[in-house]
């Protein structure tokens, strides 16, 4: 497999531009393993990522940071779920 990003600008790496979803896009085109996506991903964008093609996403601020971490993964669930 694959880990692409940063996708989304992110604390993890301030300063790096991010790298965005049409060039996840094309990745994922000319490979022929799982992409996972990483940078930025949260409640409200990981639909986008999930619909770019992307077998699965990566997480990092967006749990460690949350106050309480067992809600922003049930609010990215549904976001997937319903996003």
């Amino acid at each position: 497999f694959l880990v692409y990003g940063n996708v989304y600008e992110t604390a993890c790496k301030p300063g790096k531009p991010a790298k965005g979803l049409s060039e996840m896009r094309r990745l994922i085109e000319r490979v022929d393993v799982p992409v996972y996506a990483i940078g930025g991903i949260g409640p409200g964008n990981i639909a986008e990522v999930r619909n770019a093609g992307a077998s699965g996403a990566c997480l990092m601020s967006g749990l460690m940071r949350a106050e309480d971490p067992a809600l922003a993964v049930e609010n990215l669930r549904r976001s997937l779920r319903y996003g």
